[in-house]
């Protein structure tokens, strides 16, 4: 049937577009042309945002001396997820995403990192979690320059975040030096854009 067809379509269209971080402000700005011409490609966004969130609790770590085709899928996913936050980066500043949805997301995933980082296994996962902070807030960091929850919420809690293996090793053992030097490098990403100290 003709609807079947069109979902088949928007799968598709999204499904590129999401999974190249590349292109993903080029696809970004295709994507919301598509939206305005056909409601379809609107309705595929509707989910979008619980669906990424919930894609943070499906990372199982692998280690790559035991399984490492197991290993070679994780990374996979994750450069997956990483291309789909760009994505959505860019719709946000294509106003196809509502900026108060990037933020509900950033909010969660600065939430998820302490209790992560509190397992010894889920080092990866904690990765995973601060590269995707650091691509949204460097990318969108315009949008959120002066918006209150970003400033007196958010990045408080990465300053607090990057402190944690300092703090206490062996409370936060998932809570790797990679992870903590890319939380620093956020920090010091919107220290060097805003004069305010936070």
């Amino acid at each position: 049937t003709r609807n079947a067809n069109m979902e088949k379509i928007v799968n598709f269209v999204f499904d590129i577009a999401s999974s190249n971080g590349f292109y993903a402000e080029l696809y970004a700005e295709f994507y919301s042309n598509l939206i305005n011409k056909f409601d379809a490609f609107k309705y595929k966004i509707t989910d979008i945002v619980e669906k990424y969130k919930d894609s943070f609790n499906d990372i199982i770590p692998v280690d790559p001396n035991k399984d490492y085709d197991a290993y070679c899928e994780f990374v996979k996913k994750n450069d997956n997820r990483k291309s789909m936050t760009t994505f959505m980066c860019y719709l946000t500043k294509c106003d196809v995403l509502c900026p108060g949805n990037l933020l509900s997301i950033v909010n969660y995933m600065v939430g998820l990192v302490p209790e992560k980082a509190t397992d010894g296994e889920m080092s990866s996962v904690v990765e995973e979690l601060i590269d995707n902070l650091f691509i949204v807030v460097t990318t969108v960091y315009e949008l959120y320059k002066n918006d209150a929850t970003f400033n007196d919420v958010v990045m408080p809690e990465i300053l607090r975040i990057s402190k944690l293996r300092k703090s206490d090793k062996e409370a936060y053992k998932g809570m790797s030096s990679r992870a903590t030097f890319k939380c620093m490098d956020l920090i010091d990403f919107v220290k060097k854009k805003n004069v305010r100290r936070f």
